[in-house]
C-alpha cells in the first residue's frame, strides 16, 4: 500500500539580495491531511555613499539578508506566551469549564458568604422600602469584620466579589452550559494569538573638532501562533468530570494563598492544569503553525576629521539600510503550554483595582 504522505520536497527561490527556502509535503486523494511545511525568506540591501578627503564619491550597494525574527531579544519568551494563549483559546473552545472542586475545598468559607450577603441583601431591601437611604448605605457596608476601617471593608468587599462570589456565579452558569449544552460529536477547535515587539538602538558619538557619528536602528517583530485540532468525546463521564471542575490537579496551587497573584505574571495554573486538558477526549489531526515576519529599517552618518591637513579636510559618510524577513512552519503535534513569564503591557483597570484592593486590605487600617 502506497503512503498517502510522500516527502519532504525543497525548494530554494532566487531572491534579489535576500534568501527564501521551502519544505513541503504532498499527499493523495482525498487531500483531508493537514502537512508539515516550513518555508521562510529574507531580504536586505544597503547602499552606503562616502566622500573621502579629495572629494572622491563611492556608492557601494550590499546583501545583508541577517534580520531574522529571533532578532527580537525577547523573541523566545514572547513567542512562548503566544502559544500558550493560543492553546488555550483552543481549549476554551471546547466547552466551558468550572471549578467545582475549589469550591467545595472552600464550601465552608462560600456558604458563611452566601448567607451573610443574603441576609445583607435582605435587609437593604427592606430599608430601601421604607425610604431609610442613609440606612442603606451603612447596610451595605460588609458586616464583616465589624471593627476595620471604610477604606478596609470597601478592599475586603472588592475582593470577596472578585475572588468568592462572582467565581461561584460564573461556575453555575458554565456548569448549566455543560451539562445542557455539552456536544459530543466531532468538534473542529482553533486558537491564535499574536505577541508583537518593537525596539529603537540609536548611538550618537561625538568627537574631537566636530567629528562625529550617528545611527539609528529601528526593528518590529511580530509573532503569531495558531493551533488546530479536530477532537471527539470518548468518555462522556470523564469529559463531563473534568469539564465540571471535579478532576482538578491545580487544586492545590490554587488554595495557596496569593496564588492568584502569581498567577499574573507566570503561568502556574494553565501549566499544572494542563495535564488534564483532554480527559475524556481523542483529538484528531493536532497541529499548530508558527507565522513571524518583521523589519528593520536603519540609517547612519559621520564625518570624520584629518588634523594632519592643514586647512583640516574631511570625509563624509551615509548609510541606509532595509531589511525584512518572514518565517513559517507548521508543526504536527500540539504540545501543552511551558512556564514562561507573561510579557508586561501595563496594568488593565481590573488588574489594578484587584491589586489596590489586595493592598489596603493586608496593609490598611
Amino acid at each position: 500500500m502506497v503512503a498517502p504522505v510522500s516527502g519532504p520536497f525543497y525548494k530554494f527561490p532566487s531572491v534579489s539580495f535576500g534568501d527564501a527556502y521551502q519544505q513541503t509535503w504532498k499527499q493523495k486523494k482525498p487531500y483531508d491531511l493537514p502537512l508539515a511545511y516550513k518555508t521562510y525568506y529574507y531580504y536586505g540591501k544597503s547602499r552606503n555613499v562616502s566622500t573621502d578627503v579629495n572629494g572622491k564619491v563611492t556608492v557601494v550597494e550590499l546583501k545583508e539578508a541577517n534580520f531574522s525574527p529571533r532578532s527580537s531579544p525577547n523573541y523566545n519568551r514572547m513567542a512562548q506566551h503566544a502559544y500558550n494563549r493560543a492553546y488555550e483559546k483552543l481549549k476554551a473552545k471546547l466547552s466551558d469549564k468550572a471549578g467545582w472542586a475549589e469550591n467545595l475545598a472552600q464550601i465552608n468559607k462560600s456558604r458563611r458568604t452566601i448567607i451573610d450577603r443574603s441576609v445583607q441583601l435582605a435587609r437593604f431591601t427592606g430599608a430601601l422600602r421604607k425610604g431609610r437611604f442613609g440606612e442603606c448605605a451603612s447596610i451595605l457596608r460588609t458586616p464583616v469584620p465589624s471593627k476595620v476601617s471604610n477604606r478596609k471593608a470597601t478592599s475586603q468587599n472588592f475582593l470577596e466579589w472578585e475572588y468568592g462570589i462572582k467565581p461561584i456565579m460564573t461556575d453555575l452558569e458554565s456548569s448549566l452550559k455543560i451539562l445542557v449544552e455539552a456536544d459530543f460529536g466531532d468538534l473542529y477547535l482553533k486558537g491564535r494569538a499574536r505577541e508583537v515587539d518593537q525596539w529603537v538602538t540609536v548611538v550618537d558619538n561625538k568627537y574631537a573638532h566636530g567629528a562625529f557619528s550617528y545611527s539609528r536602528e529601528q526593528s518590529a517583530v511580530f509573532i503569531h501562533r495558531q493551533c488546530v485540532a479536530r477532537c471527539r468525546v470518548t468518555n462522556p463521564n470523564l469529559f463531563l468530570a473534568n469539564q465540571l471542575g471535579v478532576v482538578d490537579l491545580a487544586l492545590p496551587w490554587k488554595l495557596m494563598p496569593f496564588s492568584f497573584v502569581v498567577d499574573w505574571f507566570v503561568n502556574v495554573e494553565q501549566v499544572i492544569s494542563s495535564v488534564t486538558d483532554w480527559y475524556g477526549v481523542s483529538l484528531f489531526n493536532p497541529h499548530y503553525t508558527k507565522y513571524d515576519y518583521g523589519a528593520r529599517s536603519y540609517s547612519s552618518r559621520g564625518l570624520n576629521v584629518y588634523t594632519s591637513f592643514t586647512p583640516y579636510k574631511y570625509a563624509y559618510a551615509n548609510g541606509a539600510a532595509f531589511k525584512s524577513c518572514m518565517e513559517m512552519e507548521r508543526v504536527m503535534s500540539l504540545p501543552g503550554p511551558s512556564l514562561v513569564i507573561k510579557p508586561f503591557r501595563g496594568i488593565s483597570l481590573n488588574r489594578a483595582a484587584q491589586a489596590i484592593a489586595l493592598v489596603l486590605s493586608v496593609f490598611g487600617r
